[in-house]
Parts: structure tokens; sequence; C-alpha cells
């Protein structure tokens, strides 16, 4: 299917290295972070005595190196990957824009469809990139650390939180195709990741102030909800079907947007 979507002119390769070029810093940086504070958490137990630390967590369901993860994904992880997500979409169209790099356009046989299809990928592809390696890597330490049984609820984790930062850098992404500079693009892509992060956590709250339940249904990181990841015979097939959905629409009205609008080159 790639090749075929290649062979049909949506990506433009010459553009897609220069993005990898230009990205792959901070994605390895951003990657890097994350797979450290996860291996941290995953080797904890392994200080202590691990089956102790399970037997008392058991009625749970989840070991004590998932308990940990429970907690640490919506906020740091979470943190740490939007960062990532909100500034290279940033970078990808609307700072170009604004530094006057699109002239890239008219000097290369490239089409509009073409730039923003190309750059879109670039974004989804390095953020599930960024979660396979973590994956993998937590998967293997928890294999070695004795905690294998937590492995297939570690995998829906990540799965979850790829699918959040698919929606979160789409919204990103959007803003970037609808301003020409980067002010603008960054108050919007980041402020509503930002307020969608801290409303999520208000959502908490509901049994103290009724009115902030309404968060629980309202926002994006509110569909990342790692306590029901760990509850066993809890279904995220929705919240997760919801995310996907945004990230889809965010990302096609993004290159709509951008063919349409008025370039200053």
């Amino acid at each position: 299917m790639g090749t075929t979507i290649i062979q049909q002119g949506l990506i433009f390769m010459p553009l897609l290295k220069k993005s990898i070029k230009d990205n792959w810093k901070l994605w390895a940086v951003i990657t890097a972070a994350i797979t450290g504070i996860i291996t941290l958490i995953i080797s904890v137990p392994s200080i202590t005595d691990r089956s102790k630390l399970n037997a008392a967590l058991g009625a749970s369901g989840v070991s004590f190196a998932g308990q940990g993860l429970t907690m640490l994904y919506p906020m740091f992880i979470v943190m740490l990957a939007s960062v990532y997500a909100v500034v290279t979409a940033n970078k990808l169209i609307a700072a170009q824009v604004d530094r006057g790099s699109m002239g890239y356009v008219m000097v290369n046989p490239i089409k509009r469809n073409q730039f923003s299809v190309t750059q879109g990928i670039f974004m989804a592809g390095s953020v599930a990139g960024m979660f396979a390696v973590v994956t993998a890597v937590g998967s293997v330490g928890l294999a070695l650390t004795g905690d294998a049984a937590t492995i297939g609820f570690f995998v829906l984790l990540n799965l979850g939180c790829m699918l959040l930062l698919f929606a979160c850098s789409g919204v990103a992404f959007l803003a970037s195709c609808i301003f020409n500079r980067s002010g603008p693009s960054l108050a919007m892509g980041g402020g509503i990741v930002i307020a969608s992060f801290l409303l999520s956590f208000l959502s908490q709250l509901e049994e103290y102030v009724s009115f902030f339940a309404v968060f629980r249904y309202t926002t994006l990181h509110a569909l990342f909800n790692t306590t029901h990841i760990a509850e066993p015979g809890v279904s995220m097939i929705l919240d997760f079907s919801i995310l996907l959905l945004v990230a889809v629409i965010c990302y096609i009205a993004g290159a709509v947007f951008f063919k349409k609008k008025d370039l200053p080159l």
C-alpha cells in the first residue's frame, strides 16, 4: 500500500528525507527520555522483593511496575510526547511559511497536497515510531525482570498513549496548516493540547466539584484513562476509536486548509 501511495505521487520522498533529517534529534531526545523513565520504573521492583510487592497489590490485578506505569503515563509520558508533537507539527508547516521557506514548493516539482500529505505522514509515523521503540524496550525490560505478565497491559497502555498523541499531533498539525505564523500556530495547537491535559485532571475531582465531570467527556486526554486500561474486563475500544477518528479528521482537515489557503511566497 505504501508503494502505491508513493507511485501515485502523494508522498514526495526528498521532502520526507529532509523532514527526518531536520527533526530526528528532538525525536531521539524525547524517545530516550521516555524510555529512560519507563526503564527506571520497571527496574525499581528489582531492587526490592518483587514477589512481596506484587502480592501486596494482587487485588488490583496489576503488578508494582504496572501500578507505577499507570500513574506515570497520564502526566510525564504524555507531557513529553506532547512537547514533541506540538513543536514538530509547527516546524513542518507554519514555521516554514513564517521564515519564507515555502519557496521550496515553488522551485521543486511538488504539489501542495504532496507537501501536506508528506509532512502529515512524517508526523504520524514519527509518533508511531516513538511508541514502537518505547513498547519494545519496555517489554524486554519487563521480561528480563520477571514481570512478563505485565507486558500485555504495557502494550495496551502504549497503544492508547500513541492514539492520544495521534490526536494531539493532528490538532497541532491542523493549527500549523491553518496559520502562516508560528505564534498563532503554537497558540492554537499547543493551547488546545495543554487545555485538554489540564482539564482531564480536573475531571478526576468530580466527587468534590460535580461540574468537573463534564471534562471527562469533552477532553482528549480523558479518553486515555490508564486506570480503566488496568481494570480487567473494561473495554477501551470506544475511547481509542474516538482518538483515532479525531486524528484522522484533523490531519485531513489540515491538508485541505493548506491546499486552499494563500501562501505569502
